[in-house]
């Protein structure tokens, strides 16, 4: 499991609908409003990676 901080407060919910239209599906903490948490499966292959960190990229590139 992953936590990543984003420095613009109230905005993950933003950032999480953004994901979820690009297929990813990523949580949002309960008590912290700038941070979500990426929790890939044990299984996950290098290529499915490598696919989600550009899906995830893509996304926060689109963030304002």
């Amino acid at each position: 499991m992953i936590g990543v901080e984003i420095k613009q407060p109230h905005k993950v919910g933003e950032l999480l609908y953004i994901f979820q239209n690009n297929g990813l599906i990523v949580d949002q903490f309960l008590f912290n409003e700038t941070s979500f948490r990426i929790a890939p499966p044990l299984t996950i292959t290098e290529d499915e990676v490598k696919q989600v960190v550009s899906k995830i990229i893509a996304s926060l590139d689109s963030f304002q």
